[in-house]
């Protein structure tokens, strides 16, 4: 656990973990139930499939008789199987869901993005790592090994962004990803805003996603089945004080994706959003601590959520490998929020 500042709100750190389910119950021995069933146990995972109602049973009175009748050995076979059974060790999946694609992440130096290239890689993609920070990038691209490659831009410069995104499709080998976490924010009352200000989140939050995915566009469309990961806010669901332009940018980004997923459907390109609650990275941090009182502003934060401590950048990386793999196959145009219950708490 790490401290946030002296005297002050402890945020927790957390390594990545492995799917963690030992065991599960599936409810409704039907077409979907037994779909389920099958792709837990293609993950390792046992599972005990259950149904409500023996088959015949049509009257309202039978359906409410074999329900309770039933009632029993439903809470035992549920208990049996989540509960009263030896513990077993975690299962391991054992099929990379990204074995093979290639995909391009901005802002991989550090937080959400270095989170996803890591998770990526342990998929069995190839990754290229681009952010503006050329000594962190390299650095990071060097952990991840032969598996990353790095290039250098500032997604704000969109002639930067066609060399650097051309350079890194030459590197992979083509292009069959792209998951945008670059971005900036900034904390100032509207009073006190300037048109520099504004620009400045612009540049970064909204035209940055747009040069990238214009510069990615031809070798997505070759890739075939290929997808695009904008990660916004939750900002972008519900606004906050003091981040006009913040939350202005991540809800057009929002948006953005939903229109790009429409006019990219005839390539089978498919474009999602992610829509994060308070991650602890340095972003995040920067929120607070340039505020007049870092302590009061961190408070305030934390009482908009239900899950009372920040997310991890692995959290987000994950909802990225699902709406980058086939798991999320029939998807497209959705603006998920992983954000701990604030967008509708």
């Amino acid at each position: 656990m790490s401290t946030i500042a002296p005297g002050t709100t402890a945020v927790p750190k957390f390594a990545a973990q492995p799917l963690m389910v030992r065991r599960a119950a599936v409810l409704g021995a039907g077409t979907m139930g037994s779909r389920i069933a099958a792709h837990l146990a293609n993950a390792g995972i046992p599972s005990l499939l259950l149904d409500m109602v023996p088959a015949g049973e049509g009257s309202k009175n039978r359906l409410a008789d074999a329900a309770h009748a039933v009632h029993a050995e439903i809470h035992h076979a549920i208990r049996s199987a989540l509960v009263e059974e030896p513990q077993r060790p975690a299962a391991t999946m054992t099929a990379m869901r990204m074995q093979g694609r290639r995909v391009l992440v901005t802002g991989a130096a550090s937080g959400i993005g270095l989170a996803v290239a890591r998770l990526f890689v342990a998929e069995g993609a190839s990754i290229a790592m681009l952010d503006r920070n050329a000594s962190s990038v390299a650095a990071a691209a060097n952990e991840l090994g032969s598996s990353a490659t790095h290039v250098v831009a500032d997604v704000a410069d969109q002639a930067q962004v066609d060399t650097a995104v051309d350079t890194a499709i030459a590197a992979i080998g083509g292009l069959d990803g792209v998951v945008n976490c670059a971005g900036i924010d900034l904390l100032r009352p509207f009073e006190d805003m300037t048109a520099a200000d504004w620009r400045s989140i612009m540049s970064v939050d909204l035209d940055g996603p747009f040069f990238v995915c214009r510069a990615a566009l031809p070798a997505l469309r070759a890739a075939g089945s290929a997808t695009i990961v904008n990660v916004a806010s939750g900002a972008a669901l519900r606004p906050l004080e003091h981040r006009t332009a913040y939350c202005s940018a991540k809800a057009a980004l929002v948006m953005f994706s939903k229109s790009l997923a429409v006019d990219l459907a005839p390539y089978s390109i498919r474009v999602n959003a992610i829509c994060p609650g308070i991650i602890e990275t340095p972003l995040f941090r920067s929120s607070f601590e340039s505020a007049t009182d870092p302590q009061a502003e961190l408070t305030r934060i934390m009482d908009r959520y239900l899950i009372k401590h920040p997310g991890r950048p692995e959290d987000i990386a994950s909802a990225a490998l699902f709406l980058s793999s086939t798991e999320s196959a029939y998807m497209t145009g959705a603006a998920i929020a992983v954000d701990g219950g604030r967008t509708f708490h």
